[in-house]
């Protein structure tokens, strides 16, 4: 007889170490690259001093005429971990209906699977979001209520989705994605909701919760790990709008700009899909052979001057290069990820319903020690 305890037993004994190393592999070609960096998170707030200029009391100088006491600017980043939940159910008729131990195991793989799929998905893209996690913005207004709606962009959104829709930071309304029509950039939806042109599309309840990730990197203004942008400038990294028809010394160029800025070294090229048929077709055109780069992780990516990786990533925006020094960039992983257990174990009873629910929790955030040192082409065309 198959009970929910030892369907308990399954998910703490077979599946956590599992879900755990798979939600922590094969996320992108970008957290691979980091990956090696992980660290523990000592809490959930992480404190990091950080200096924000040069030690001012060195120089050259004769034996009497010393430098000054000019002690490097410190001040310190707070980091705060971030909540990744994922929520799987089975129903009191599933139990009664696959009472075997191999009908339940098959079962519970598919819900693994599925979840594993989804973390990934949403760690990948929020590795290159914004911690605020604004998916899209409604690009018409719907005053009566519909099942469809029109937004900017689809890029961020996929079939499945529970969204939730936010005027300013007040949320109106929930809604899971049926189909989307990137074409159109329509969603069809599984309720009818009315919204308003501007308002915002995150992940179900997600607003300001997401990592700090390339978007906030890339903004020239705001807060970052809790410190003003205005009040130290070395903190904006590099960008370089309408940049152009794309070739090798532009990417060269602007590797040197983020290099000689901050001292750090690019090792890591992250482009649109666009960028990257722009480039093979440039390499094309100039009967240049376009070299391959093994990445950690099993991935394979055209490289540059054969050392850099260049990937393509779905979630970047069209016309878009970020240049990036992946050794300052951290996985800050607080505990292992699993299985939620409380006072009665890791499934609970569904309130008013014969079903039950666990929930995987993740406790993690992208950290960059020098956000300045990254930089980021956009406007980039075809070859010339």
């Amino acid at each position: 007889m198959i009970t929910t305890k030892s369907i308990e037993q399954l998910l703490k004994y077979k599946y956590a170490d599992s879900v755990a190393d798979q939600v922590g592999s094969k996320v992108s070609e970008f957290y691979e690259k980091i990956k090696a960096h992980q660290k523990a998170a000592g809490g959930k707030e992480f404190i990091q001093p950080i200096k924000l200029s040069l030690n001012g009391g060195v120089a050259f100088s004769n034996e009497t005429d010393l430098p000054g006491s000019a002690t490097a600017a410190l001040d310190n980043f707070r980091v705060l971990t971030k909540n990744i939940f994922g929520v799987l159910s089975i129903t009191e008729k599933t139990l009664l209906a696959n009472n075997t131990p191999e009908k339940i195991v098959n079962i519970l793989n598919n819900e693994m699977d599925d979840l594993v799929r989804s973390v990934r998905y949403h760690k990948a893209r929020a590795m290159e979001g914004s911690e605020i996690g604004v998916l899209a913005t409604v690009a018409t207004a719907v005053t009566s209520a519909a099942n469809s709606i029109v937004v900017d962009d689809t890029r961020l959104l996929e079939d499945g989705m529970v969204i939730s829709v936010y005027t300013g930071t007040a949320k109106n309304v929930d809604a899971r994605i049926k189909s989307i029509d990137h074409a159109q950039k329509k969603l069809t939806l599984d309720t009818a909701i009315t919204v308003a042109k501007g308002d915002v599309i995150t992940n179900v309840n997600s607003y300001g919760q997401e990592y700090t990730g390339l978007s906030d990197i890339f903004s020239s203004t705001g807060k970052i790990y809790g410190i003003d942008k205005k009040d130290y400038p070395r903190l904006v990294a590099y960008q370089k709008s309408n940049v152009g028809a794309i070739n090798d010394m532009l990417i060269l160029d602007a590797i040197g700009d983020c290099e000689r800025r901050s001292g750090t070294t690019i090792d890591f090229i992250n482009c649109s899909y666009d960028v990257i048929s722009k480039y093979v077709d440039y390499k094309q055109k100039n009967s240049v052979n376009v070299s391959t780069i093994d990445i950690a992780g099993g991935y394979k990516s055209l490289s540059f001057n054969g050392l850099i990786p260049m990937v393509k990533s779905r979630f970047a925006a069209a016309g878009t290069m970020d240049l990036l020094d992946t050794s300052v960039f951290q996985m800050l992983q607080l505990g292992k990820p699993g299985f939620v257990e409380g006072k009665g174990g890791i499934l609970a009873d569904v309130p008013g319903k014969a079903a039950y629910v666990g929930t995987f929790a993740d406790f993690s955030e992208l950290y960059c020690s020098v956000p300045g040192g990254q930089g980021r082409l956009t406007g980039i065309t075809a070859a010339e």
